[in-house]
């Protein structure tokens, strides 16, 4: 744990895996981790006092979590399964051959996978389909922008996608190039999104087409990224160096 304030200050250690941690969230005033050895860790850090608590695994291991428009909590693994947790037994969201790389929750009941398979898969309350994408090309981030709206990240230069419209035979508009693999998309409250991968990231304005590039400081190779208070965006990288880059300069 860090001050956003006080990057440079002292760090505190929470908690180890056994493997990489693929994502870090907050909800409840608990801070969840899931790792690539399969388990969900939660914690709650009060002053001095922790307490610890698995709350579940994938065996294969776990490839992304996040909280649900509606509160749930999702995560989902190299199973090839999407869950949501919540007090009882668990739920599988969708599933997806292969593996999930990414996930993205729409609404009540829609679901959409990126697979190692190269496939971006629709799950709805009507059935099932496949989006289209060049043949084989793999997707690392998708983010949901709310009222069914999707972006979407994929190949080696990390074509930016929109899609507007998710039903069988649609196209989505291609806003661009990042420049490397995109491995975080993180949607800002202004509408933008911040695309994460490399040494810099990219924010793109969805209702224009608009985008700017934002260099990081020399060494980091960003990962990861998440929103903070105020609508700043942390972004780190595999050593656990963090860059805060402000709102103002996000344009938000």
């Amino acid at each position: 744990m860090v001050d956003p304030e006080r990057p440079d200050g002292p760090h505190r250690l929470v908690g180890r895996h056994g493997a990489q941690v693929s994502a870090l969230l907050v909800a409840g005033g608990v801070v969840l981790s899931a790792g690539s050895d399969g388990f969900l860790v939660g914690r709650a850090v009060r002053g001095d006092e922790e307490l610890a608590v698995v709350v579940g695994c994938h065996p294969a291991g776990i490839t992304r979590a996040l909280v649900a428009p509606d509160g749930r909590l999702v995560t989902a693994g190299h199973d090839g399964q999407v869950l949501a947790w919540r007090p009882g037994p668990r739920e599988v969201l969708a599933t997806h051959p292969g593996g999930v790389e990414a996930v993205a929750v729409l609404g009540p009941g829609s679901v959409v996978t990126a697979g190692r398979d190269g496939r971006l898969l629709h799950r709805h309350p009507g059935g099932g389909v496949e989006l289209r994408q060049r043949r084989r090309e793999i997707t690392l981030a998708l983010a949901s922008l709310g009222r069914g709206g999707l972006m979407t990240a994929s190949g080696q230069r990390g074509t930016v996608r929109l899609w507007d419209e998710l039903g069988d035979g649609a196209w989505p508009e291609e806003l661009g190039t990042h420049g490397s693999w995109v491995l975080a998309l993180v949607v800002l409250d202004a509408g933008r999104v911040v695309a994460v991968g490399g040494q810099h990231v990219t924010v793109w304005d969805p209702a224009t087409g608009e985008h700017t590039r934002i260099a990081l400081r020399a060494g980091l190779h960003a990962m990861s990224a998440v929103t903070l208070a105020g609508g700043d965006v942390a972004v780190a990288d595999a050593e656990a160096t963090v860059q805060i880059l402000p709102a103002s300069q996000l344009g938000v």
